[in-house]
């Protein structure tokens, strides 16, 4: 027998502060959204043109994909309670090919000063505000690629890519 589990509970899930983009998919549109904190219940999003409360949704991450509602809604973030419980830890995984996750540990040396196998940019090259520009601009274009009617869920794998890549350069400051 299933034990009926109170709504007001699964909000008190722990939460992991994250920034995930994801395709979000309601009313027949689809479009990049970010997840900026996820429970195994429930997601706070944020993004352009987010569904209203009470719409049913479906958020996609690589293979994975999860179904539920939308709780609550404003101009720029909404909340989304999940169908069924997901792995958190699945969903904050690092999706994407070999050479993507060479270019990920690569960012990640380069950030965290590490000694790497492969030879390093001269650091003399790019002033900190022209790596924070570039990641501005970067993220800049994300944003407005994936506020295009359909061109997200073509390009969906792509922009989380942008995102990913505006992000790191981002924390490199």
């Amino acid at each position: 027998m299933l034990a009926t589990i109170d709504s007001s509970d699964l909000r008190l899930d722990p939460r992991s502060n994250v920034l995930l983009m994801v395709t979000l998919s309601a009313v027949g549109r689809s479009h990049a959204v970010r997840i900026r904190n996820l429970s195994a219940h429930g997601a706070l999003l944020e993004g352009a043109n987010l569904p209203s409360s009470g719409l049913f949704a479906h958020l996609r991450r690589g293979s994975l994909n999860v179904s539920g509602t939308i709780a609550w809604s404003d101009a720029a973030h909404c909340g989304m309670r999940f169908n069924g419980a997901i792995d958190v830890k699945d969903w904050v995984k690092r999706v994407g090919s070999e050479q993507q996750s060479a270019t990920d540990a690569a960012i990640a040396d380069m950030r965290f000063g590490r000694d790497a196998a492969y030879p390093k940019a001269p650091s003399s090259r790019c002033s900190e505000n022209q790596v924070t520009e570039a990641g501005a601009s970067l993220r800049e274009i994300c944003e407005r690629i994936a506020s295009l009617p359909h061109v997200p869920v073509e390009l969906g794998e792509e922009l989380i890519k942008i995102d990913v890549i505006a992000q790191s350069l981002l924390e490199l400051r």
